[in-house]
């Protein structure tokens, strides 16, 4: 009687897992399964497959997420790229009293679930910065969900050794 139990509780955990991961890639034969390992040894099998396949975002790019660098990183960047955007996310007036040259400013508050205009190319690298660190990470975290490819942020400007402009 345990045995049908287990076989049906493992069926039931299957069809779960399937329905929660949508996943194609892994195809279990119950069948085959059950002939050549008992029950007890299915269980951690069939975890460690779906821990170790990875297969719960398949075909999706869910896993973008943002780079943080130091200001001297940044700095030596800023040297060696080309085509990027430094990105200040502070208010207006703080733009206005001292930027880093040639940045553009967005404000943090601004930023939501629409396009940015002045950040057409998601794939482009956007550098992200504003007072201390603190907003520009959470502009950070929001371009990466609108779905920006390439964002680095880098702290604050309290931290900038280079000139400043002032508008």
């Amino acid at each position: 009687m345990t045995k049908i139990i287990d076989k049906i509780f493992i069926v039931d955990v299957i069809i779960v897992l399937k329905e929660i991961l949508f996943c194609d890639k892994i195809i279990l034969n119950i069948r085959s399964l059950e002939r050549n390992y008992n029950m007890k040894k299915f269980i951690p099998i069939l975890l460690s497959t779906l821990m170790f396949a990875g297969c719960a975002g398949a075909g999706s790019s869910t896993n973008n997420t943002y780079r943080q660098i130091t200001m001297d990183r940044a700095v030596t960047m800023m040297s060696q790229e080309s085509g990027y955007i430094i990105l200040d996310v502070r208010r207006p007036d703080e733009f206005a009293a001292g930027h880093i040259p040639n940045a553009i400013n967005v404000p943090n508050e601004s930023i939501g679930t629409e396009e940015i205009p002045e950040l057409p190319d998601k794939d482009q690298l956007i550098m992200v910065y504003c007072r201390s660190g603190r907003r520009s990470k959470e502009a950070a975290e929001k371009l990466v969900k609108l779905g920006y490819t390439n964002i680095v942020e880098f702290g604050g400007i309290l931290d900038w050794k280079g000139d400043i402009v002032i508008d």
